[in-house]
């Protein structure tokens, strides 16, 4: 299984965000029905809407601490997380006490956010960015699509605890299995004998940018935040997913097909363009306004579900892919869950203000209006300083182009020498060199050995040093 999942990246991903996705939104929407059937509409609704997408949040980010901390022991707390997470769902699932429902499933949403920060960071490290964007979405809607078919093989919304527990139990053990079959780029170079190799190249490259000046991602990382934080509270303020519906017969689990719709094509649209993709979630932005607008009207709840669902759709995908893009191509690993944290945070607190101001629809309604221009200022701001941004990496790698060329011929490099000089530049082992090409280990040596012997340098480390310096 491990060689199938380095063979192909992609289906690595896909599978893991099914998975991971599948549980935690299954025992999710299992304890909320549990909740409707014990609380009254508007308390389910703080509940299961405010407090249990603020303790996601939190879970989120402290897997990103960890990350940031203690990275090589991740494996180990996903799955013990996993044991945890199925722990708690028992109580809050087979307990009729409304206080101890709340509390363990509380519990169970922070276990949740971890794992989902976890998923998030394999889907930001592994992969081609050009398909990113249909990834997260195939991963996310066949997951979605599989609650639907359990709930539709069981002939009603919210499958019973019993078959819940089943299922949840099943996907933890699965869990556990794929997370120890993922391949790790730490762990490869441990196994590799490389980390000293990887540090020291590191320290190079960051002292060939520093001396370059090369543009810092650290000062978008809090407007972009605010950003989703804005679009988040805006997008749920428009409409709340109430209890009250659910008892009237609104099923989550087909409603959340719209949901699965809007992935792929807000994925598929990401993909060919981030700027597009980035605008049309600020066009369903507007949706709210839509819902404020057919207040009244002779439309059926399912329209406001459905409707909610495929707006948020594209929010998902661009919250997402902004932070995890951010990660990628800085570096900076821990930010790749920040786009759900932040996203969350807005959920929570759009969904508060929605609730809070039920009764009070002028006030609600300016409040969003006047929340909506802070976004769409915030916007702009924040996209064109990353755009700008892209556009300069593109001259880079224009330039790049152009200096590799120019590099291989001063020295009369062969074909296969300048293919070996590309891997080494990417930071690849002998042995990973030697998988690429389809080569033995030994004749890497051989082209790593001409390619200093031509260029005059005394290992792969002043050898790419000496590459990059050609570039200040």
């Amino acid at each position: 299984m491990v060689n199938v999942l380095k063979k192909y990246p992609l289906i690595n991903i896909c599978l893991s965000i099914c998975l991971y996705f599948t549980l935690i939104s299954t025992a999710y929407m299992a304890w909320v029905y549990h909740v409707t059937d014990l609380l009254p509409s508007r308390g389910a609704d703080f509940i299961s809407l405010v407090a249990a997408y603020l303790m996601q949040a939190a879970g989120i980010g402290i897997f990103a601490l960890v990350l940031n901390r203690r990275k090589e022991y991740v494996r180990n707390y996903v799955s013990l997380g996993l044991a945890v997470h199925l722990m708690l769902l028992f109580p809050a699932l087979l307990t009729e006490k409304p206080p101890w429902v709340i509390l363990f499933g509380l519990v169970m949403n922070l276990v949740s956010g971890f794992i989902s920060g976890y998923y998030l960071y394999l889907f930001s490290t592994e992969g081609d960015r050009k398909c990113k964007g249909l990834t997260l979405g195939l991963g996310y809607s066949a997951s979605i699509f599989l609650s639907w078919l359990l709930s539709f093989l069981t002939g009603k919304s919210g499958c019973a605890a019993e078959f819940t527990l089943v299922t949840v139990i099943a996907l933890s053990a699965g869990g556990v299995v794929l997370t120890y079959s993922q391949v790790d780029s730490y762990e490869r170079h441990r196994a590799l004998g490389q980390s000293d190799y990887q540090a020291e190249l590191t320290g190079t490259y960051r002292r060939l940018e520093n001396a370059a000046g090369q543009h810092s991602w650290s000062g978008i990382i809090l407007p972009a935040g605010l950003l989703i934080v804005l679009f988040g509270i805006v997008m749920n303020c428009g409409y709340t997913f109430s209890a009250a519906d659910i008892d009237q017969g609104i099923s989550i689990e087909f409603s959340r097909l719209f949901y699965a719709a809007a992935l792929l094509i807000a994925g598929f649209i990401n993909d060919r363009s981030r700027i597009y993709g980035s605008v049309l979630a600020l066009a369903f932005l507007t949706s709210p306004f839509v819902l404020y607008a057919m207040r009244g009207e002779a439309v059926g709840a399912l329209f406001f579900w459905a409707l909610s669902y495929f707006s948020l759709g594209f929010f998902t995908i661009y919250r997402i892919l902004l932070f995890s893009d951010m990660s990628k191509e800085r570096g900076l690993l821990p930010v790749c869950s920040l786009g759900l944290v932040f996203g969350r945070m807005g959920d929570a607190l759009g969904e508060g203000l929605c609730l809070g101001l039920a009764s009070h629809f002028p006030v609600l309604l300016f409040v969003t209006s006047c929340l909506f221009i802070c976004t769409v200022f915030l916007f702009f701001r924040v996209s064109m300083h990353i755009y700008q941004h892209g556009l300069e990496e593109e001259k880079q790698m224009v330039d790049a182009r152009a200096l590799f060329n120019t590099f291989s011929a001063e020295y009369a490099l062969s074909a296969r020498e300048r293919e070996v000089l590309q891997f080494l530049l990417e930071e690849k082992s002998n042995i990973e060199i030697a998988e690429e090409l389809a080569i033995s280990e030994s004749t890497v040596k051989f082209h790593i050995h001409n390619l200093l012997q031509k260029t005059g340098e005394k290992n792969r480390v002043a050898l790419i040093a000496s590459y990059y310096s050609r570039n200040l």
